[in-house]
């Protein structure tokens, strides 16, 4: 999904783009750091689907054990946000072989239907039912 436009954003928009930047860093995270140690995660798995899914289950299982064993090694791995918004790049993102792919990824064009889904997100995250106590200051 692509964030809205820079220019003209209105309140529900920037929330908007903060929350999907935001989910954006959780998902590269966690594909950056399994990947970064299971490179098969990196080229196409030319498996039955099934084959796949047991690959896939098994590098986050195997990721999980070295998690509880190896803590510290870990911690560093994830990039992490400060206060000021200030986004501090995790080790997995000095990773050359992941840099490559990461620049290589297609450039996504919006739909009409994309774009309705993206104002109707905009709109919940700013309403009752949608918000964080914490977002509006994040943008501000």
């Amino acid at each position: 999904m692509n964030p809205f436009p820079i220019s003209n954003m209105e309140h529900h928009d920037k929330i908007f783009n903060y929350r999907l930047s935001r989910a954006r860093r959780v998902v590269e995270n966690a594909f950056g750091i399994l990947a970064h140690k299971f490179r098969v995660l990196l080229r196409t798995m030319n498996q039955r689907p099934g084959t796949c899914r047991k690959i896939i289950t098994t590098c986050v299982i195997l990721h999980n054990l070295i998690r509880l064993r190896y803590p510290a090694t870990h911690n560093n791995m994830m990039d992490l946000e400060e206060q000021n918004l200030n986004v501090i790049p995790g080790a997995w993102r000095n990773d050359k072989v992941l840099l490559d792919v990461y620049h290589e990824r297609a450039r996504n064009t919006g739909t009409q239907e994309g774009r309705q889904i993206r104002r109707y997100l905009g709109h919940y995250f700013t309403s009752k039912a949608g918000s964080v106590p914490w977002q509006d200051k994040m943008i501000l």
